[in-house]
């Protein structure tokens, strides 16, 4: 009996259209073949074999206007039917590209849901046509083992992402550097000082990719090692990130034109790219990365790779070494006119270390951003005053601006933030002309971030940490890892011999240790704690001290 339907199988596959040994084996195609059978048979002779082999779910065979194949099936045979349509190898329809449904009031079972498939095997589409009324619900083709979603599609659509979000990196560069040369080359004093505002919102845009490749190479980019795969899905950014590009080239005064007008202010695709990139960095921790198994091990060395996106922060780099199964670091931070501060309460709730990671990578991320963005403005101001020393107008410094956060972690309420040197200046030595700031410019409150707490004006006799005469604090980190883990500003500057050495190596099963220790010396003057260590241990999860 086997033998029997062995045989009865093959004869049927030769029938249908999707042999490919005819198809492979014509060596002259100019011949005719008499025994070639044309695509409308070939269909047809498919439908038939899947009413042969479904009889007790398929009702009907026909073909559309379109001479497409239309399978009529009973309710409950959802299921099966589109589970052979989908595995079986001579149709392999494994996109389903929509399910649309047709309401026809005058039927006992008035809607008609149609499902339409495409083999991209074999570029052939079939619709598969049910019905039901307003009480029977159908079963799910995509919720249940059937699983007919766009897998293939899904693969091509996550490598367009992830491809058009790597050539932002280079795009970005050329624009920069084409953009630095022709100051060097501009005379007018208008030219130089729309140049200067275009070159500083590219520089804005190459600090919140930075930031964003920071957050997600280890699970898009990463070549090192073997880690859960996911897909740039911000693609919107991208395509903001393009719409900018596009504007930059063919009509910049679209951009330039308002921040000529009001220096520091930004058009509104840099702006959106900014609070964008904040929102998918959380968005991308908290979905993904939080949720992944042994995602103390996956993360290696993030939290220097977020540390290295601060551009303006004086960095160490004491000694990397690589040896032969570990990588070895020292580096030291500083960040200026900036504060970190973790206070000891009561224990409220706890936090598994994944969720406490987290929040570690949030914070040092938008200290990093807020630090970049302050001095940024303080290094277009420089920029300009140094290109225009005659220029007709004064040029105005930035307004004072200051960021804070807040947030706790167990036993541990942390305070940050950072101020510019307008803003410094300001608390600290009032007496110094600043006559070329607007009232408008000044923020008198300290801007808030995260948290449900009042925080006092900054010129308030209550606001201590303010009245402190020494601001900033520096971050000494310790890295021990295997290579792979190391930070990505090292792996990339490796040559390129060295990188697929590290690439086609098996990684040994050892642990990440990252010790990082906070020192914020003006916490001392409000007798704040002035230290604060934090360290990561892939196999004992992390301690907090």
């Amino acid at each position: 009996m086997l033998a029997t339907n062995v045989l009865k199988s093959l004869d049927i596959t030769q029938k249908i259209g999707f042999n490919l040994i005819r198809t492979y084996t014509n060596v002259c195609p100019t011949k005719k073949d008499n025994n070639q059978v044309s695509p409308g048979d070939q269909l047809k002779n498919f439908g038939s074999y899947v009413a042969e082999c479904l009889p007790k779910y398929v009702q009907k065979i026909c073909f559309s206007h379109c001479k497409e194949l239309e399978i009529l099936i009973a309710p409950e045979g959802v299921v099966p039917v589109m589970q052979f349509l989908k595995d079986h190898h001579n149709s392999q329809m494994e996109c389903l590209m929509e399910i649309c449904a047709i309401d026809v009031p005058s039927r006992n079972y008035r809607f008609e849901v149609i499902y339409n498939l495409l083999s991209l095997r074999f570029n052939s589409r079939v619709q598969v046509k049910t019905y039901t009324d307003e009480l029977t619900p159908l079963d799910s083709v995509t919720g249940t083992n059937v699983r007919l979603v766009n897998r293939r599609f899904r693969t091509i659509a996550e490598d367009l992402l992830n491809l058009g979000f790597k050539k932002l990196e280079s795009k970005l560069y050329l624009l920069i550097k084409s953009t630095d040369i022709s100051l060097g080359f501009t005379q007018d004093d208008m030219e130089i000082k729309c140049i200067s505002k275009l070159l500083c919102q590219l520089e804005i845009l190459n600090l919140q990719y930075a930031t964003i490749m920071s957050t997600i190479w280890r699970y898009v980019y990463n070549e090192f090692y073997r880690a859960p795969h996911y897909c740039m899905y911000g693609g919107l950014i991208i395509d903001t990130h393009e719409t900018f590009i596009w504007k930059f080239v063919h009509c910049p005064d679209q951009l330039y034109s308002q921040a000529v007008v009001r220096d520091y202010d930004l058009p509104s695709e840099v702006s959106d790219i900014v609070q964008m990139t904040k929102s998918f960095c959380v968005h991308f921790d908290k979905t993904n990365e939080e949720t992944s198994a042994h995602v103390h091990v996956w993360s290696g060395c993030k939290l220097v790779d977020i540390l290295d996106t601060a551009k303006f922060a004086d960095r160490i780099v004491y000694f990397e070494k690589l040896s032969a199964d570990r990588f070895f670091a020292k580096y030291s931070y500083y960040f200026k006119n900036s504060w970190f501060v973790a206070m000891p309460i009561p224990l409220t709730k706890t936090m598994d270390w994944p969720q406490k990671q987290r929040m570690m990578h949030m914070r040092l991320r938008r200290i990093v951003l807020a630090h970049n963005d302050m001095y940024l403005q303080e290094e277009q101001y420089q920029r300009e005053t140094a290109l225009r020393p005659n220029a007709p107008m004064t040029i105005k410094k930035p307004g004072n601006n200051v960021y804070t956060g807040y947030g706790d972690i167990e036993t541990k309420f942390f305070y940050y933030g950072v101020m510019n040197d307008g803003a410094y200046n300001q608390k600290f030595h009032p007496d110094e002309e600043n006559d070329d700031l607007d009232e408008g410019d000044i923020n008198e409150f300290v801007v808030q971030n995260r948290g449900d707490i009042e925080l006092v004006p900054i010129n308030s006799d209550d606001d201590v940490l303010y009245r402190l005469q020494y601001l900033g604090f520096k971050v000494d980190v310790t890295v021990s890892c295997p290579p792979q883990y190391a930070p990505l500003k090292y792996l990339r500057s490796l040559p390129s011999n060295e990188k697929n050495v590290l690439i086609n190596k098996l990684i040994r099963k050892d642990n990440t240790h990252i010790h990082m220790n906070f020192e914020c010396l003006g916490a001392h003057y409000a007798r704040l704690p002035t230290k604060y260590l934090y360290i990561f241990d892939s196999k004992k999860i992390g301690e907090e001290k």
